[in-house]
C-alpha cells in the first residue's frame, strides 16, 4: 500500500489509535525520511507526506494531518533541534544530519511553512465549530503551532560558538515562518479561551524571540513583535483570579518567560562590543522600556514567577553597575 493510500485508509478508521502508537509510527517514518536522502535524487518522500494533509478537494484531512505533524516534529528532533541528542552524536552523524537539513532547507522550507500556517488557520477556524470530532481542531492547531516553534528554534548563536556544530544553521529562514500575518495569528491565540492554545502560542513566540540573528535584524524583529506592549496587556488581564476562581499561573509563567527572553536578547546586544554603537543604543532604549514589565512579574504572589524573570533583571543590574563604574573612573 502506498503512503497516500495508507493516509486515506487512516481517515476512514473509526476510533483513533492511542498517542503512543501514533508517535511510534511518526518516529519510524521520520527515520525512513532521513534515510531516503542517502538514495539518489530526486527526494520526493517529504513532498508526498506534506500532500497527505489535504484531500483531492483541498480540504484539511485531520487524521493524516495529525500524523504528518508528528513526523515533522520528530524530524526536527532527529536532525538536531534536540541538543542532548546532538551532543552525543559522532561528527559523521552530525555531518549527515546537516546535509539532509541543507537539502530540506533549500527545496522544502517554503512548502513546510505554507503547510504549517495553512493548517493553523484552517484548524483554528474549526475550533468549537462541531465540524470535527471532539477536540480534534484544537489539538491539531496546538500541534501545528508547536511544530512552527520547532522549525525556528535552532540557534545561530550555538552554531557560531560551538566548534562541533559549525555546520549547523537555522532550520528555516525566519521570514518564511514569521510574517505580519502569522504574528497576528499567534497574538490571537494568546487571547484564546483555550489554555492549551494560549500556552503553545507563548512558547512559539519564545522560540521566535530567542532565534539566533544578527543584532540589527534582531532589533528589527523585536520592534515588530512589540512584546513589551503585548505581554504587559496580557499580564494585566490575567492578574488575580480567573473565572474558575484560580489564577492562570501556567500561562502567566509563560508570559514571564517571554518577557525575560525579550529583555535578555536586548541585554546581549548591549553587552556585545562588536555591535555598532547605534544598534546598541536602540537595544538600550528597548530594554529600559521592558524593565517595568519585568518588575511587575517580580511582584507576583506566585514565587516561581520571580525565578523566571530573575535572569533579565540580574543582567540589567550588571549593565548598570558597569556603567556606574565607568563613570566613576572617568571622574577620578
Amino acid at each position: 500500500m502506498s503512503v497516500a493510500a495508507a493516509g486515506q485508509a487512516r481517515e476512514n478508521l473509526g476510533s483513533p489509535p492511542p498517542a503512543v502508537l501514533k508517535n511510534k509510527v511518526a518516529q519510524a517514518l521520520s527515520l525512513l525520511l532521513v534515510q531516503s536522502y542517502s538514495l539518489p535524487p530526486p527526494y520526493t518522500l517529504l513532498v508526498t507526506l506534506l500532500s497527505l494533509t489535504r484531500d483531492s478537494a483541498g480540504a484539511l484531512r485531520p487524521a493524516s494531518t495529525d500524523l504528518v505533524l508528528r513526523i515533522m516534529h520528530d524530524l526536527s528532533l532527529t536532525l538536531g533541534s534536540d541538543t542532548m541528542l546532538r551532543a552525543v552524536r559522532s561528527r559523521e552523524r552530525l555531518a549527515r544530519d546537516g546535509a539532509v537539513r541543507d537539502e530540506i532547507r533549500a527545496h522544502n522550507a517554503s512548502a513546510i511553512a505554507q503547510m504549517l500556517w495553512a493548517t493553523v488557520r484552517e484548524s483554528l477556524g474549526n475550533v468549537g465549530s462541531g465540524r470535527w470530532p471532539d477536540n480534534t481542531a484544537e489539538e491539531i492547531t496546538e500541534q501545528a503551532v508547536r511544530v512552527v516553534g520547532d522549525y525556528v528554534c535552532e540557534s545561530a548563536y550555538q552554531a557560531c560558538t560551538s566548534p562541533h556544530l559549525t555546520h549547523l544553521a537555522a532550520w528555516t529562514d525566519i521570514s518564511l515562518m514569521v510574517t505580519p500575518e502569522t504574528v497576528q495569528i499567534l497574538y490571537t491565540l494568546l487571547q484564546h479561551s483555550s489554555p492549551a492554545l494560549r500556552n503553545v502560542a507563548a512558547e512559539c513566540l519564545y522560540e521566535v524571540t530567542t532565534k539566533g540573528m544578527l543584532a540589527p535584524d534582531k532589533i528589527e524583529l523585536l520592534r515588530a513583535l512589540d512584546l513589551t506592549t503585548v505581554v504587559d496587556s496580557l499580564e494585566q488581564s490575567t492578574r488575580g483570579k480567573t473565572e474558575s476562581g484560580e489564577p492562570d499561573n501556567e500561562f502567566r509563567e509563560r508570559l514571564a518567560k517571554l518577557a525575560n527572553a525579550n529583555s535578555m536578547e536586548l541585554a546581549r546586544i548591549i553587552e556585545d562590543t562588536a555591535v555598532d554603537a547605534a544598534v546598541r543604543a536602540q537595544a538600550d532604549d528597548l530594554l529600559m522600556r521592558s524593565l517595568p514589565l519585568a518588575l511587575t512579574f517580580l511582584g507576583d504572589e506566585y514565587d516561581d514567577m520571580a525565578e523566571v524573570i530573575q535572569p533579565c533583571l540580574s543582567q540589567a543590574l550588571t549593565i548598570v553597575r558597569r556603567r556606574v563604574a565607568c563613570l566613576l573612573r572617568r571622574h577620578r
